[in-house]
């Protein structure tokens, strides 16, 4: 991970769902966003992944698999919140 006021640079490996890992970024202005990055390889293989994000006004990120519609919902185990500023 790599953090300046104006950027965050993502990166790592994921079993996810046809390979997509979502980002939802939350702004002090109340704003939330949600993207995403695709792995080089969909579950159950590993796949490497990277983003970059702006983060002007960023409170936190938030990075989690999108689900199988036949899957288990609401699971929050495989949610991972960066902190980026204190609201």
């Amino acid at each position: 991970m790599e953090h300046t006021p104006d950027r965050l640079a993502l990166e790592g490996t994921a079993v996810v769902y046809e390979g997509t890992v979502l980002f939802r970024t939350a702004y002090a202005t109340g704003h939330v966003r949600t993207d995403h990055a695709q792995a080089r390889a969909g579950g159950p293989a590993r796949g490497d992944w990277s983003v970059v994000l702006r983060c002007e006004d960023v409170l936190s990120v938030q990075i989690f698999g999108e689900e199988m519609e036949e899957g288990p919902r609401n699971r929050e185990d495989w949610r991972i919140t960066i902190p980026l500023s204190e609201p």
